[in-house]
């Protein structure tokens, strides 16, 4: 099963992302900072990333550099989904 990492400040759109997921059979995880991100990733590797670069935005070139080593990453500027293939 794949692991998806929703990394978003505002509770309820990660609730939304992360039922939707879990209901298609994904194991998912919700991070509401950087921080809690960056722990996570130590511990346990993803393979793909969901980002509201709210909480990211000063560190923004620093995370798409680290998760592009290991996972897909989905940006959402706006609302409007962009996807950095890696």
């Amino acid at each position: 099963m794949a692991l998806i990492y929703i990394v978003e400040d505002d509770r309820n759109i990660s609730e939304i992302e992360s039922f939707a997921l879990k209901n298609s059979g994904y194991d998912v995880s919700v991070y509401e900072s950087a921080a809690d991100f960056y722990k996570a990733v130590r511990e346990r590797i993803p393979s793909l990333v969901l980002l509201d670069i709210g909480p990211l935005h000063q560190q923004l070139q620093k995370f798409i550099f680290l998760v592009s080593q290991f996972a897909q990453l989905i940006l959402y500027i706006h609302g409007m989904p962009l996807t950095v293939q890696t």
